[in-house]
This record gives C-alpha cells, sequence and structure tokens, in this order.
C-alpha cells in the first residue's frame, strides 16, 4: 500500500514538473519575442528622432518637404501594436488553429493504423496539447504530453510514440518539400536554397513506405515485442502479442497512411502559410506589397522552411533559426525591418494560439479525468 502510494505521488509531482517546464518554456519564448519586437520599435524611433534632427538644421524648402515626408511615412508605419490591423491578426491566429487540425486527424491515421481505436477527440486534444511541449530544450516534452494523454486513454506507449513520430516527420517532410519546390523559383542566396532541399530529402526519407517498415520493424524488434516465428506474410501467430499485431497492422496500411499523411499535412502547410501571409499585411507599411497569390506562395515557403530548420536545431521553438529563415525568404518581396517584425509577431501568436488551445484541452481532459500519466 505504501509502494502504491510513493508511485502515486511520483507521478504526481511529475505532472507538476512537467507543468512548471511548459509555463517556463513559453514564457522564455514570449520573452524573446518581445524583446525583439521592442529592438525594431526603438530602431525606427531612432531613425524618426535623426529626421528631426536634421529637420531643425535644413532651411531648404524643398529639402524640408521631403524630409517631413520620410518622417510622417516612419510614424505611420512605426512598428507600434496601435498601428498593427488586429483583423489579420485575429484571422492569422484563427487560420492557425485551424491548420491544426488536420495534423491531429494525421495522429489519429498513424493510431489507427496500429490498430488502436482511441476517441478521436483524446487523441486531437493530445496533439493540441503537446505543441506547448516545444518551447522546452529537447522538444522530448511534446512527445511526453502526447503520449501521456494516449496511454492514458489506453493506447500502448510504443505504438503512441512510434505514432506520433510518424505525424511529426510526414509534417516535417511535406514542410520541406513545399519550401524547396517554391524556394527554387525565387532569388533567394543559395544557402536557403540548399537548406531547402537538404530539409526535404533528409525529412522526406524516412516517410517513404519502404523506410517506415523497415523502422518501425527495427523499432518493434527491439522492444522484443514481435512473434519470433511470425511469417513474412504476416500470419497471425497463437498467442500473439498486441503490439505485433499492431506492427502487421501498421505494415498492411503503410502506403495509405503515407498518402494520407501528404494530403492532410499539406493542407495544414497551407492554412499556417495563410496565416503567415495574413501578419505580413496586418503589420504597417509603406511598400506595395506583392499579388495575393505570389505573397501566400512565398509566405508558405518562409514559413515552412522555417518551422523545419527550426526543429531541426532542436533549439526550444526554434528561437533565431526561424526569425532568421523567415527574415531571408521575406527580404525578395519586403524589407528586412517588415520582415523581421512579421516573423516576431508571428511567433507571437503561434505561442498565444498553442497556449489558448492547450489550456482548453487540458480543462477538458481532466474534467473528463484523463491526462499524461509518467
Amino acid at each position: 500500500m505504501q509502494h502504491f502510494a510513493s508511485v502515486k505521488t511520483l507521478k504526481r509531482l511529475f505532472r507538476v514538473f512537467v507543468t512548471l517546464l511548459v509555463v517556463l518554456g513559453l514564457v522564455y519564448a514570449s520573452y524573446e519575442a518581445v524583446g525583439q519586437w521592442r529592438a525594431e520599435s526603438n530602431r525606427a524611433a531612432m531613425e524618426i528622432a535623426e529626421l528631426d534632427e536634421v529637420l531643425s538644421r535644413t532651411d531648404d524648402a524643398d529639402q524640408r518637404d521631403v524630409i517631413i515626408k520620410r518622417r510622417d511615412q516612419l510614424i505611420a508605419n512605426q512598428p507600434l501594436l496601435r498601428n498593427v490591423d488586429y483583423r489579420y491578426l485575429f484571422l492569422s491566429a484563427f487560420s492557425y488553429a485551424i491548420g491544426l487540425i488536420p495534423s491531429a486527424l494525421l495522429l489519429c491515421q498513424a493510431i489507427g493504423s496500429f490498430g488502436e481505436r482511441p476517441p478521436s477527440s483524446i487523441t486531437i486534444a493530445a496533439h493540441l496539447l503537446g505543441h506547448v511541449g516545444k518551447y522546452v530544450p529537447g522538444k522530448a516534452l511534446v512527445v511526453v504530453l502526447r503520449a501521456g494523454v494516449l496511454r492514458s486513454a489506453g493506447v500502448p506507449t510504443l505504438k503512441a510514440t512510434v505514432s506520433i513520430f510518424i505525424e511529426t516527420l510526414m509534417m516535417m517532410a511535406v514542410g520541406g518539400t513545399i519550401s524547396s519546390l517554391i524556394v527554387i523559383l525565387l532569388p533567394v542566396p543559395g544557402w536557403i536554397l540548399g537548406l531547402a532541399i537538404v530539409a526535404s530529402i533528409v525529412a522526406s526519407l524516412p516517410t517513404l513506405p519502404p523506410v517506415m517498415s523497415r523502422i518501425t520493424k527495427h523499432l518493434f524488434q527491439k522492444k522484443n515485442v514481435l512473434a519470433e516465428s511470425s511469417s513474412a506474410t504476416g500470419d497471425v501467430k497463437s498467442g500473439e502479442s498486441p503490439e505485433a499485431v499492431g506492427y502487421r497492422n501498421v505494415q498492411q496500411n503503410v502506403w495509405r497512411l503515407f498518402f494520407m499523411g501528404w494530403f492532410l499535412s499539406i493542407v495544414t502547410w497551407c492554412l499556417i502559410g495563410f496565416s503567415f501571409s495574413c501578419v505580413i499585411v496586418a503589420i504597417p507599411t509603406g511598400e506595395v506589397l506583392p499579388p495575393p497569390l505570389m505573397l501566400f506562395a512565398i509566405s508558405t515557403a518562409a514559413i515552412s522552411l522555417a518551422v523545419v530548420l527550426g526543429f531541426a536545431s532542436l533549439i526550444p521553438g526554434g528561437a533565431g533559426v526561424r526569425e532568421l529563415v523567415l527574415a531571408s525568404i521575406l527580404g525578395i518581396m519586403i524589407t528586412p525591418t517588415h520582415g523581421l517584425l512579421a516573423a516576431v509577431l508571428i511567433r507571437g501568436i503561434h505561442i498565444f494560439t498553442e497556449a489558448l488551445i492547450a489550456v482548453g484541452c487540458w480543462i477538458w481532459l481532466r474534467g473528463n479525468q484523463i491526462g499524461p500519466q509518467g
């Protein structure tokens, strides 16, 4: 009885520890975003102050008119929150929130491929809750949160973990491929093009059905859950473990999972790309933006490559990496300042949206007595 109580206490402490890590990760990511925004605002304010000083020393009427016009333009387009079009920010957040659903449905498909049938609502909630874990070093907390919820719903840890990695790799593979197909048509720096192509190839390889089959077989064999005498055709052996049955199921459904995964991931990236283009439009600027379709294409390429490389960096939330990639690609259509502000603002929107959704999922899961297990 005492042993049971100690295990229960350890699980409770683990959940508290996970919650603290998530909160600290979100706070740190938010602090970085706010700091970058303030830096750009201060730079704009300094430029306005310099124009004021030049204006005070200029007597020529024509020069004064040019300076005043430039100064008024900077003031109107100063990166202050009061100058931002909040209608587009709301649309951006809404589009991003909807864009998370197809990936959650892909996780449902992956788990179903292993023969598990937890309620879709719980799987979707597990996926959405897990997003806040990526702001913690190593990103392993994403798997911990999602697998913990799925385990509460009766999904074995191995199947849940492999399913989570399949969904993530599909997402990264499609993101890398989309970015490379678009970036190759744009006048971007060579290092950006090279990274896009490498990211596409490296991320896509594990999602190819033959490769995925070999990887899952290796993982299940490593855990000693496959029946030793199972035939290559996947015949059921008497006494075969549930994990072995699950392995056989995923081998039979690997092609269906591949095509469904790419379809759902494409939908996700299109919605995320639209979300990012809304942020670019929302930020005040005196420049002329490209046509909507071009803006959408470049925005999708920029955000998809930034997220993929940020994921590969293992830095919490891809901090720094995402901003560098976004600013580099966006530089072909907008000013560097506008691009950096868009990168900072989209990070803030992602953090806010994911945190809000995670809180809602947590409350719903706790209300149904389901939550991450240690």
